[in-house]
């Protein structure tokens, strides 16, 4: 997808797939409240600048040994 047509807002499998995670795992980050959610009706969406702000404010440093 070009810039212009990306989606202002992700399905969790779509933003598991850009994130290189699981599904569940992307649901359970939703659920306890880690990421920012948009319901309409019965539906989960991650706002994909939502997601990109939380990536960059919980980018650390390197990895714990």
């Amino acid at each position: 997808m070009t810039k212009q047509t990306e989606s202002l807002l992700l399905k969790p499998r779509e933003a598991a797939r850009l994130c290189q995670v699981s599904v569940s795992t992307v649901y359970r980050a939703c659920q306890a409240g880690d990421l920012p959610v948009v319901r309409w009706g019965r539906s989960v969406r991650l706002n994909r600048k939502a997601l990109e702000e939380w990536i960059s404010m919980n980018t650390t440093g390197g990895m714990d040994r």
